[in-house]
């Protein structure tokens, strides 16, 4: 009897977790009405203090154009397209670390670049050669592996990476997103729902790829909805945008 008690009173917890999962109400957010309400502000408005880092500039570190800026183990890494450039936290120029080319731990364009905090590792994905190199935390390569198909966009998730599909359409039966472990062996495809409920829409549009408190968040350029994958892999719709006539810009 005592066991039977103990299993139902696990039954219900499971049961009550389970419910309040499907019952979260998604999101909405009317993107239009914010913009039409918002108002300029500045910064001191929104920060205490506010410092200013000056870069070193020099032949070896001339940036183009800058995609992304990472603060991360008191360095700054930012990321042009072509290599990404490690500076100190007080701007002084150290080192960069992608070549350029189509040998081995080699590439041809990177477009994304992400640092996964957990196992102190940095990737870069290339899409013309569909490949992700792996550096350590000494900026060495130290792996490299195919991806399923070519890449545009790259995040941590959990302890792994995820990185998107740039090429898939509305009609495709392909996969959207692949999630990785830290040798690029696949843990889980997310394929095209072809639920009317989960309608993607990509149009030859990467979608937009993030990750945050233990989930996956994206969302395409044609789409009004973020879709979230938590760390069972569930999928579930999480924001619904109100774009009005900022739809598709």
């Amino acid at each position: 009897m005592k066991n039977d008690i103990v299993f139902l009173i696990l039954f219900l917890s499971i049961f009550c977790v389970h419910e309040s999962v499907i019952a979260q109400k998604v999101i909405t957010y009317n993107l239009e009405k914010a913009i039409n309400k918002s108002e300029s502000t500045t910064l001191a408005k929104v920060a205490n203090k506010i410092s200013y880092i000056p870069l070193e500039t020099n032949s070896e570190c001339l940036i183009k154009d800058i995609k992304r800026v990472i603060s991360w183990d008191n360095k700054i890494f930012i990321f042009d397209y072509h290599n990404v450039f490690v500076f100190s936290i007080d701007g002084k120029f150290e080192q960069k670390f992608i070549i350029e080319g189509k040998g081995p731990f080699e590439v041809l364009q990177v477009t994304d670049v992400c640092i996964n905090e957990t196992n102190r590792k940095i990737y870069a994905v290339d899409p013309r050669l569909n490949k992700i190199l792996v550096f350590d935390d000494t900026y060495k390569p130290i792996l490299e592996y195919t991806t399923k198909f070519p890449a545009k966009h790259i995040t941590p998730f959990l302890d792994w990476i995820a990185y998107d599909n740039m090429t898939i359409d509305y009609i495709s039966e392909d996969a959207l997103i692949n999630v990785v472990d830290s040798k690029g062996k696949s843990k889980y495809l997310l394929n095209h729902n072809r639920d009317s409920k989960f309608k993607i829409g990509l149009n030859y549009v990467p979608i937009q790829l993030y990750s945050s408190n233990n989930s996956l968040f994206y969302k395409d350029k044609w789409c009004d909805t973020i879709y979230k994958v938590d760390q069972y892999f569930n999928v579930s719709p999480y924001m619904a945008l109100h774009l009005g006539k900022y739809k598709n810009k």
